[in-house]
């Protein structure tokens, strides 16, 4: 079956909703497939797109959207 690429914006994977339910929610889901992750800060996109196995991290959610 072909996932669906999917980017999450605001995805720290150390805090808020996101972190705590929407991408635990995501990872069990087997149609989908976390591609790329944004957040306000590199540091902490790269941390969480290497903690989620996503391909992509960005500071700024345009340059995700535009992906």
């Amino acid at each position: 079956m072909k996932k669906i690429g999917i980017g999450i914006v605001g995805a720290s994977s150390r805090r808020g909703w996101v972190g705590v339910a929407h991408l635990p929610a995501l990872r069990g889901l087997d149609a989908f497939e976390i591609r790329g992750v944004s957040t306000t800060r590199q540091e902490t996109a790269d941390a969480t797109a290497r903690a989620l196995g996503a391909g992509l991290a960005f500071d700024n959610h345009r340059d995700l959207v535009s992906r």
